[in-house]
């Protein structure tokens, strides 16, 4: 007997065409089953009908109000929730709205179908230990009282915790990303992954999300974005080369990375600087068309397209950013 997978059913609410558009594209649909509503009234109206495995809600002035109703409502209760938009390139953007919202998380858009899959796996994962947790302890019989676990080595292990989160907020300003990591110089390139990934088990915000402590969770954001910092530029010969010899220039040296002597271009400068894939060149020529044409939706679909051709262009990055402004403002 052959076993099918059924599509995976994914309703998404934006009123964007744009965005919908490009969100037909990057989801296939031997993969996912698209439904599509421009207004939250039309989206719960179709949620009621065919509740969905996915929900990938656009990020505007209603979305976080949409959010917490939806997770009221028994139709979504099964629902994966994600919020999505332009500026949340600015994790920390889209960290904070995730969290007010109650959306299981966010993602900068355009995303690749490799991120939202990594992302849903890394959510699935995590419900799945909490489940198993849960399911652990309901079924254990009661324990006598030496067995149960100590509550003041709880505490303990709990300000351990918080400890190492103070050393490293506190010392942001004094330590060189290898400091950060906990590698020396001379690590090689895995040996600092494998670092950074076991910084990121310890300290990922998605951890912390229902944390009381609201100061606390500010601060594990920011030792994390460092740390993510810290591994992007270790990881990349030519940053690490670069970040190392600014480190060996100066008896005080700059700590952070400092790629800032670059000169920055518009589209409209250079086509040639900003990407170098010839798909990049042309969706970043069309933006330019786009632009001078007053079109700024359409420039901005193109510079969008652009970007996932070209992942690591600032400056393409940057342009994306000012069309969006443009547009909201």
């Amino acid at each position: 007997m052959t076993v099918t997978n059924e599509p995976k059913r994914v309703l998404i609410i934006d009123g964007d065409n744009v965005r919908r558009g490009m969100l037909a594209c990057t989801l296939p649909a031997a993969e996912y089953a698209l439904d599509f509503a421009k207004t939250s009234a039309a989206g719960l109206d179709k949620l009621q009908q065919h509740p969905p495995e996915l929900l990938l809600i656009g990020n505007d002035d209603g979305s976080r109000d949409l959010c917490k109703h939806l997770r009221s409502l028994p139709a979504a209760r099964g629902c994966t929730l994600v919020l999505f938009d332009e500026s949340f390139r600015d994790e920390g953007l889209g960290f904070s709205a995730a969290e007010a919202s109650g959306a299981d998380f966010a993602l900068a858009f355009p995303f690749t179908l490799e991120t939202l899959e990594r992302n849903l796996e890394r959510h699935q994962r995590g419900q799945l230990a909490s489940m198993s947790a849960l399911a652990v302890k309901a079924s254990s019989p009661p324990a006598d009282e030496a067995q149960q676990a100590d509550p003041q080595e709880e505490a303990r292990a709990w300000e351990t915790f918080r400890g190492r989160v103070a050393d490293l907020y506190d010392n942001l300003a004094t330590r060189d990303y290898f400091e950060l990591l906990g590698v020396s110089r001379q690590e090689s390139a895995a040996a600092v992954k494998d670092a950074y990934f076991q910084r990121s088990i310890d300290f990922h915000p998605d951890r912390f999300m229902q944390l009381d402590d609201r100061e606390l969770r500010q601060h594990i954001y920011e030792v994390f974005m460092r740390i993510t910092e810290a591994f992007k530029v270790l990881s990349d010969p030519d940053a690490r080369a670069a970040y190392e010899q600014q480190l060996s220039t100066d008896s005080k040296p700059a700590l952070r990375y400092d790629n800032l002597g670059r000169t920055k271009r518009s589209v409209a400068e250079d086509d040639q600087l900003l990407a170098s894939s010839p798909a990049g060149r042309k969706y970043a020529n069309l933006a330019k068309v786009a632009e001078r044409k007053g079109n700024l939706k359409l420039a901005r679909m193109y510079l969008t397209l652009a970007s996932q051709c070209e992942p690591s262009s600032e400056a393409i990055r940057e342009h994306l950013d000012e069309i969006t402004h443009r547009l909201e403002g």
